[in-house]
């Protein structure tokens, strides 16, 4: 599904610029496989794993602990040896999640 961190970083970029160039509502589901499909993944595939409960638990536990740190929603987080590590809220664009990631890999 997913062939490379170059196809993730390219859905997220299709994503923020739907949402926030293009005014689109990514929380509904057409909306956001649309995007998965522009990004070039598998919509068949995205699609099933959206509509999985795993996902909604997982979510909603990202929803309460980014309540309860007080980072705001929405929320990047990576995941490192480190523990999560806060990248930023809604306001990111593709070139900030980059360098934050990078600077996260090379440390």
């Amino acid at each position: 599904m997913i062939n490379s961190p170059g196809s993730v970083f390219a859905f997220s970029e299709h994503l923020i610029d739907a949402a926030f160039t293009e005014g689109r509502n990514i929380s509904e589901l057409s909306v956001c496989l649309d995007v998965v499909q522009q990004s070039g993944l598998n919509r068949d595939d995205v699609s099933a794993i959206l509509q999985t409960q795993e996902l909604a638990t997982l979510t909603e536990d990202s929803f309460e602990f980014a309540q309860t740190v007080q980072t705001g929603f929405p929320s990047l987080f990576l995941r490192s040896d480190r523990g999560l590590v806060h990248l930023g809220g809604a306001q990111l664009d593709v070139a900030t999640v980059k360098a934050a990631v990078d600077a996260q890999l090379n440390e």
